[in-house]
């Protein structure tokens, strides 16, 4: 099953259109919304998802700061995230580039709209995830051709 980042920015938009949530309930429906994302993974060769690393309680931690610096907090999860990604292991995969730094930037941009609406923050944030999964190459071995590495992006 392909990237699919509809039920991301909804699932998102649900947990930024909460008024005030605790960290713990931001932080859960955040980190469940990027696991129901990544779990469908699969690499050039077919090779299905595996593991990774994650974020939940990485972003529960860092929303628990009161009164947050929103760069602060823009660059935390995009650094979570992009740490989180790079963690990611699927079937037969040799190695994983993650293009590091993409996700703090993008975040830091949203972020620094005076007073931004949470219902253009849900689709900003699950749309510069979309595109920065899709920047990633994952090289595995292709076990139907005498085990060749081939590199791709995640599918």
């Amino acid at each position: 099953m392909p990237l699919a980042v509809v039920p991301l920015i909804s699932s998102l938009n649900a947990t930024m259109s909460k008024l005030n949530p605790s960290a713990d309930i931001f932080g859960t429906e955040f980190g469940a919304a990027l696991n129901i994302y990544v779990k469908p993974i699969i690499n050039i060769t077919g090779g299905t998802f595996v593991s990774w690393a994650d974020p939940t309680m990485s972003i529960i931690s860092a929303t628990r700061v009161l009164n947050p610096n929103s760069q602060i907090l823009a660059t935390q999860l995009g650094k979570i995230i992009e740490l989180s990604f790079r963690s990611i292991y699927t079937r037969n995969q040799l190695r994983i580039d993650v293009p590091m730094g993409m996700l703090p930037g993008m975040f830091s941009s949203f972020f620094s709209t005076p007073n931004p609406s949470n219902q253009i923050l849900g689709p900003q944030i699950g749309a510069a995830i979309d595109s920065f999964a899709r920047s990633i190459i994952i090289t595995s071995m292709d076990v139907t051709s005498g085990y060749t590495p081939v590199s791709g992006p995640i599918l």
